[in-house]
């Protein structure tokens, strides 16, 4: 959504020098971390793997690939010139009622062929029309509530169909669930008015989003590591994930300090 934001603001020619630019900040990113994670599963496992750059050696790298065909296609797709209200509203019923969502709820039907980068495209769509609409605290703080309950929601269904099937189940988890886009809509709607409207909090957003590649491409292997060695359980569980965060932005900030740094975080 950010990106759909970011890159789709103004009218800007696109030649083979900018396209290579553009590019460049999603590949560069997905080759580094692809040597980072092969390095790990060496060193951590002792098994090299086959082909890192064709095959995925850690889930997250699923990111980048997606990333990078999005950056591809918005050089040469852009929203049409919708209100933003009318455009938010229609890329979010799209992504609910197209993506599969709402076949969690039973509700499936014969729209649900909307998915891989196509569901990522229409997210930096949404990301561009609700970075335009209207400002308003009001809706901020509705925002924040419909975080918070969809992210509570989203906790209790998960935990109680994962139960019952004895294993991990992320049918409300995925990026099509009804309850994850809201969520999306909603944090970036509120961090948007955060950012805007509160210098300290702001600031604070900042020193995180600045780095937040940086934060997203390092985390799985400092939160696999920290989980090994802090065990199971939702005490050891919140203390992974806190020392995942922790270790990720200040390593993610070292890198950016270092010249070319600032290409991969």
């Amino acid at each position: 959504m950010l990106s759909g934001y970011l890159w789709c603001m103004g009218e800007r020619k696109v030649t083979f020098q900018s396209a290579a630019v553009r590019l460049s900040r999603s590949i560069v990113p997905l080759v580094f971390y692809s040597a980072i994670y092969a390095a790990f599963v060496y060193f951590y496992t002792g098994v090299a793997p086959q082909n890192p750059l064709l095959t995925p050696v850690f889930y997250h790298l699923w990111f980048f690939y997606a990333f990078t065909v999005v950056t591809a296609l918005l050089l040469v797709m852009k929203p049409a010139n919708a209100s933003p209200v009318v455009g938010a509203t229609i890329t979010g019923a799209a992504l609910i009622l197209c993506g599969g969502g709402m076949s969690t709820f039973g509700a499936g039907h014969a729209f649900e062929n909307l998915s891989g980068s196509g569901l990522y495209l229409v997210y930096a769509f949404a990301g561009f029309y609700a970075g335009n609409v209207r400002s308003s605290g009001r809706l901020a703080a509705l925002a924040v509530v419909v975080f918070a309950a969809s992210m509570v929601l989203t906790a209790y269904l998960t935990n109680s169909v994962s139960h019952a099937s004895g294993q991990l189940d992320q049918r409300y988890y995925g990026y099509n669930a009804v309850l994850v886009v809201a969520m999306a809509f909603a944090a970036f709607y509120a961090l948007r008015f955060i950012g805007e409207r509160f210098t300290q909090a702001a600031i604070a957003v900042r020193s995180i989003s600045g780095v937040s590649l940086g934060i997203y491409g390092l985390h799985p292997i400092i939160l696999h590591v920290a989980l090994v060695h802090l065990g199971r359980g939702n005490e050891a569980l919140l203390a992974a994930l806190a020392v995942s965060f922790t270790v990720s932005w200040a390593a993610a900030r070292l890198i950016s300090i270092i010249p070319y740094g600032r290409r991969v975080v």
